[in-house]
């Protein structure tokens, strides 16, 4: 993933954990949750009467959005699960926004798809627009997934709290995957 990363034009911290660990490196590392700065450019949006590129959610979600956003001009493409081992079907995402031309584009589709999906999209000559990798954003926006209190968001616990709503889907994510920045970290102060 490091190369995608590294092609980015922007990219934010949205874990208060990994700012948290940032800290104690002597790192100053802000949180930008992906959630709020996409209410945001949503809300925006509306007032500048853009069109907005969804990939991943689907029709309901898309319906559900602009009913939350009167007057917000939404189009999407709901790619099937796996899509991202399909050159064909990662293609057609590609089309669909290029075909768009959006000013903003939502990649809503899980990480790490959202991020390749991302980088295929900024290769294409004629791919316009800002693209942003949002996760479940749309699910919060629209009400289908609720996000944390605000307090749990603070105290750096959204990850337990989503675990716990839905601990099929996120478990090898915040106990497996997430858990290697840990070892990460300690390899990093050995080398010094």
């Amino acid at each position: 993933m490091q190369p995608v990363y590294e092609r980015a034009w922007r990219v934010f911290c949205d874990s208060r954990v990994l700012s948290r660990l940032a800290w104690f490196s002597g790192l100053r590392l802000p949180v930008i949750t992906g959630s709020d700065l996409t209410a945001r450019l949503i809300a925006h949006a509306v007032e500048q009467r853009l069109t907005i590129a969804l990939v991943g959610p689907t029709a309901t979600a898309s319906t559900a959005l602009a009913s939350k956003y009167p007057g917000l001009n939404v189009v999407f493409h709901t790619p099937p699960m796996g899509f991202i081992t399909s050159e064909h079907e990662v293609q057609k995402c590609v089309d669909f926004v290029v075909r768009t031309k959006a000013p903003l584009i939502f990649l809503a589709v899980g990480m790490p798809q959202q991020e390749i999906l991302a980088g295929r999209i900024a290769d294409h000559p004629q791919a316009r627009g800002v693209g942003l990798c949002i996760g479940a954003s749309i699910d919060f926006l629209t009400g289908k997934q609720r996000r944390a209190p605000v307090w749990i968001q603070k105290a750096g616990l959204e990850w337990l709290y989503r675990l716990l709503s839905d601990p099929r889907r996120l478990a090898s994510r915040y106990l497996i995957e997430c858990p290697r920045i840990f070892y990460l970290i300690c390899l990093k102060r050995r080398k010094r």
